[in-house]
């Protein structure tokens, strides 16, 4: 896989609900992750959700602390960690809605895998001992709800102004059974799994940034916006729903972000593999707008147009 650049589409969706597949490609720069689209043959880019979030929003104040208690090179260093869990976390749920089952006997090669393909560099033995007890809380949410998915990390785009647009991936699209007092109803929801066990506020903006991208990606409307955590006993499951709020309201931090955070800046590359001691360094490097970076990349594979 190309370092820099990397292909985005549903790993799993049903076709009959969703009748496009939205391609992307995502873009990593020093510190933000873009998503673009090709149109006319330039890329326009598209901050992630995550990124508009982690800038735009107030950091919290467990966050504050932790940077203050534990120093920012072992902040940044367990936060790492705890990223990588979620991730392999993510991956055996979607393995698990997609097959319709999870194989318990193949976790700890699963975990090696994961451990070897992302060179891991700190020790993740306790995953062995942690991961079924988060995929317990889950998979008991899969049971009760009858969730029924209809999509599992679905790209959305949202670019009604192309200078104000924001893209992403969703963790799951399903139909679940909600309970309403005596009654039980079917709703399509919006759902976002996350490993820690506690809900913040940013938790209901990022939804509810996936909520309008989703209806201007494939102009169906979700009923509900749900996060699902483990317990803290890890003995059961949490949810938390949330509605959906104006497009007015999402943009003010669209654009507040778009202040704080400039399009990715131009590129140094070498334009030769050879560089001899005396030769002008102007023979050697050359500076390049990003864009004109990723139009270079994209030579080296076929690219598919998106919805």
């Amino acid at each position: 896989m190309d370092q820099t650049i990397e292909r985005i589409e549903p790993l799993w969706q049903n076709d009959e609900i969703f009748k496009q597949r939205l391609i992307l490609h995502r873009y990593q720069d020093r510190a933000t992750r873009w998503y673009y689209q090709l149109i006319d043959g330039a890329p326009v880019l598209y901050p992630s959700v995550t990124s508009i979030i982690n800038k735009s929003y107030p950091e919290p104040d467990y966050i504050i602390k932790l940077k203050a208690d534990m120093g920012l090179s072992k902040f940044y260093q367990w936060l790492n960690e705890k990223a990588h869990f979620g991730t392999f976390i993510h991956e055996r749920l979607s393995e698990t809605l997609i097959d319709g089952f999870y194989d318990f006997s193949k976790l700890h090669s699963d975990i090696d895998e994961y451990t070897q393909d992302h060179k891991l560099n700190f020790d993740n033995n306790f995953w062995h001992y942690d991961a079924p007890k988060y995929l317990h809380c889950f998979f008991k949410f899969f049971n009760e709800v009858n969730i029924e998915p209809l999509a599992i990390e679905l790209p959305i785009i949202y670019d009604e102004t192309i200078t104000l647009g924001y893209a992403s991936l969703i963790d799951c699209v399903a139909y679940i059974d909600v309970k309403k007092g005596k009654k039980t109803e079917r709703k399509l929801v919006l759902l976002d799994w996350k490993t820690g066990t506690n809900f913040f506020p940013h938790h209901e903006l990022q939804l509810q940034m996936y909520a309008e991208a989703f209806y201007g990606t494939y102009m169906i409307e979700a009923d509900l916006l749900m996060n699902v955590i483990p317990n803290a006993t890890f003995t059961n499951y949490k949810t938390k729903t949330y509605d959906q709020i104006t497009t007015n309201e999402i943009m003010h931090y669209v654009r507040f972000y778009n202040k704080l955070v400039p399009k990715p800046q131009d590129i140094l590359i070498n334009k030769k593999d050879m560089y001899k001691l005396g030769e002008p360094v102007s023979d050697v490097f050359e500076k390049i707008t990003a864009e004109q970076f990723i139009i270079n990349k994209h030579k080296n594979f076929k690219y598919e147009e998106a919805i």
